[in-house]
């Protein structure tokens, strides 16, 4: 498979840039959209909030910042991941929550889930992410978090946020395929 900056290479800056802000929609679209909250907390016992992260973050969010990297090139990922918590915190306050201060937690905990993706992995990514918006949860809210649940989904973190590192690397190997034969 050819390198992000290879294929990033052949197209023009304003391609990069529409293809940051489309999979950023396309994630924010999801995230709006399909309400998994009543179906992780009947699933996953543990007391633990925003469980969308740990469990489904590697395809909803670790996805979509993987392909626009490699699809792209360097700091794209990073800019989806900035677009993907912006258009969220335009529609609402990060998790529903009243606190001002926690919407700095989200956009903190993309940044991050941008720059981890790009770097080390999406699996390494989603955990940092998932932990740092519970960090902010416990600080700013004063939350309480089942530990051992918090352990459990910091595991399951890791692996759906490898399994959305892995699959925007296959979709962006097809793509490439796909761009080399045009």
């Amino acid at each position: 498979m050819r390198s992000a900056e290879s294929v990033s290479g052949r197209l023009p800056e304003a391609a990069k840039v529409v293809i940051a802000v489309v999979l950023a929609y396309v994630s924010f679209l999801l995230t709006m959209y399909i309400n998994m909250k009543p179906i992780l907390d009947s699933l996953i016992p543990f007391r633990v909030p925003y469980k969308i992260l740990p469990v489904l973050g590697g395809f909803w969010y670790v996805l979509w910042i993987s392909l626009a990297y490699r699809l792209a090139g360097r700091w794209y990922g990073v800019v989806t991941a900035l677009l993907i918590v912006s258009f969220c915190l335009i529609a609402s306050t990060w998790f529903g929550t009243v606190n001002p201060y926690f919407n700095i937690v989200g956009f903190i905990s993309f940044l991050l889930l941008g720059i981890l993706t790009e770097r080390v992995n999406g699996g390494v990514a989603n955990l940092v992410c998932a932990g740092v918006n519970w960090l902010g949860y416990y600080i700013l809210l004063h939350g309480r978090i089942d530990p051992v649940g918090a352990v459990v989904l910091l595991v399951v973190a890791f692996f759906s946020g490898l399994a959305g590192d892995y699959v925007g690397r296959g979709v962006a190997a097809l793509v490439s395929r796909l761009i080399g034969r045009v």
